[in-house]
């Protein structure tokens, strides 16, 4: 009845019997071995219920977070798609300035060395992928 199934009932059960060779040693005979065991039983079934109502609080969390962490990554996703979507549109030279810059990471001096231009021609490049790219999320 505590419990709420017998499957729970058991393990408090059996929670008790562990419990008990510890707190026989605690038992002073002020009321009834019976009253004092039903105590022991009443705050096991209480502990454990209130063990399974964190637990269920922490997966609840878990569950809005997960959720939470999904849809940011499909946002990212999103936006990542339109970024390269939107370089893929640019006219040349831009998109293969921007792919080196940008994805790839690699500095504005390393970039000229690899497309053979000029370091400060990378930098008006990607000047104008920027502006390009502003244009177009508006």
């Amino acid at each position: 009845r505590f419990t709420g199934t017998s499957a729970d009932a058991e393990d408090a059960a059996q929670e008790v019997c562990f419990a008990l060779v510890d707190k026989l040693k605690k038992f002073r005979g002020d009321s009834s071995f019976t009253t004092w065991l039903y105590r022991v039983v009443v705050n096991t079934c209480h502990d454990m219920r209130k063990k399974r109502s964190n637990a269920a609080s922490l997966d609840t969390r878990y569950t809005e977070l997960d959720g939470m962490l999904r849809a940011e990554k499909a946002e990212q996703t999103k936006q990542v798609s339109w970024l390269y979507r939107a370089i893929a549109a640019l006219k040349p030279p831009l998109p293969e300035t921007a792919l080196l810059v940008l994805a790839e990471d690699l500095s504005h001096a390393e970039a000229g060395k690899i497309l053979g231009v000029a370091e400060s021609t990378i930098s008006w490049r990607m000047h104008e992928v920027r502006k390009q790219l502003k244009e177009a999320a508006s």
